[in-house]
């Protein structure tokens, strides 16, 4: 993988400074793996070519990903941080192979207790803050493709259609999340409070998923859904001890998320296990995506 990045900083005056940043990104995999299987060896031999049978299965994966970004930040005497920007990616796993997909960003910070109307000494820090942001995930490799499988028929070797059936229409899983937050510190940050609250939103959900045997396969690559998730992060941190030697410090988290799956454009479907005699995973429409 090669990576190039650009940074310039312009300082407007005492007080106000810009930072623009940009970059390119590529990588490139090739994978060839071959795993040779020998089993009904005699005695103690441990060569394949001993053994009485030998199974051979290759994979290869030549995938190429290429990606841009640029970024423009503004602080302003570090009471006010925001920040803008912009990525690009592609990939060979997808059906256009050249078609950028972008994903922009945005945050900002406002440090209240460095403004001059300040008067609280006991608070040493209340920070606003808040951040959008989207990104990306490609189909797995070849999800695009139908695959061939090796056949032999009457003694000739050939290949024949796979199960899985390729959907060379398939476009990246997208994800966009909104988060708000608050910090607090109190007696010079000894005691200090974390709040955060977030809204996400996982769009084109990429799922390998079973379709009618009267279809010729088994399984077919779509995107089928829209998951939208909400939570809460609380954070408490206190240090009751700190000294030349000894620094005591205790913190308490507390999280909460719930998701509803509000779009699914196949039957509802079982998927993963919880135990052996507990249950599995269902994704259903109008349900949490977690239910058992």
């Amino acid at each position: 993988n090669y990576n190039l990045f650009a940074v310039y900083d312009l300082q407007l005056n005492t007080k106000m400074s810009l930072r623009s940043q940009s970059g390119f990104t590529e990588e490139n995999i090739n994978i060839n793996n071959v795993l040779t299987t020998a089993t009904q060896l005699i005695g103690t031999q441990t060569n394949t070519n001993q053994a009485g049978a030998v199974q051979v299965d290759q994979a290869r994966a030549l995938q190429k990903d290429r990606g841009f970004f640029v970024q423009e930040e503004f602080n302003y005497n570090d009471i006010v941080i925001a920040t803008v920007g912009l990525r690009g990616d592609k990939s060979s796993r997808n059906s256009d192979v050249n078609k950028l997909y972008y994903y922009p960003k945005a945050s900002a910070a406002v440090n209240v207790h460095q403004m001059g109307f300040w008067k609280f000494d006991k608070i040493s820090q209340l920070k606003l803050r808040a951040a959008y942001g989207q990104s990306g995930n490609f189909a797995p490799f070849g999800a695009i493709y139908t695959p061939l499988v090796p056949s032999i028929f009457q003694g000739t070797t050939g290949s024949v259609i796979g199960l899985t059936r390729g959907n060379e229409l398939l476009s990246p899983e997208k994800q966009s999340e909104l988060e708000i937050g608050l910090d607090v510190g109190i007696l010079r940050n000894r005691i200090s409070m974390e709040f955060s609250y977030y809204t996400k939103k996982v769009e084109n959900l990429l799922l390998q998923v079973q379709v009618p045997a009267s279809s010729g396969f088994s399984t077919n690559w779509l995107n089928v859904g829209t998951i939208p998730t909400k939570g809460i992060k609380i954070g408490l941190n206190a240090v009751p001890v700190q000294t030349k030697n000894l620094k005591w410090t205790s913190q308490i988290n507390f999280w909460k998320n719930t998701a509803k799956v509000t779009q699914l454009d196949v039957p509802a479907f079982n998927t993963g296990a919880f135990g052996a005699t507990l249950g599995t995973y269902r994704i259903q429409e109008g349900r949490s995506p977690t239910q058992i």
